[in-house]
């Protein structure tokens, strides 16, 4: 199986009432199921350097083959933004996982 990566940014108001990350996890969970994935994990919190996510787990058995996905969320400025793993073994699923990273430099103006 090949791996993928989707990264997907949402306006947080197309949610009314999202007030957090794991909140997300509701309609993402039911579209999940509907294409059917089992939740592995439940919504937990996962940090990814000095970035607080959450993060579910989900399998999906496809011959004699399964299908492993994470999905990591936060929001951030006024975005529900989702990264989906997926991967033909949970090695290579953790191993997609590690190479996230944030650069969260600033970009100073500059004074006239």
């Amino acid at each position: 199986m090949n791996s993928a990566v989707v990264i997907a940014a949402e306006a947080a108001s197309s949610y009314p009432g999202l007030r957090s990350a794991e909140q997300y996890f509701g309609p993402l969970t039911e579209l999940t199921k509907a294409k059917g994935l089992t939740v592995v994990n439940e919504p937990y919190d996962f940090r990814v350097g000095t970035s607080q996510l959450v993060r579910g787990d989900f399998t999906k058995p496809i011959g004699k083959l399964t299908m492993n996905q994470s999905t990591l969320v936060m929001i951030e400025k006024s975005y529900v933004v989702s990264f989906t793993f997926i991967a033909g073994s949970q090695d290579e699923l953790d191993e997609l996982i590690a190479s996230l990273k944030f650069d969260r430099t600033e970009s100073s103006a500059v004074s006239k």
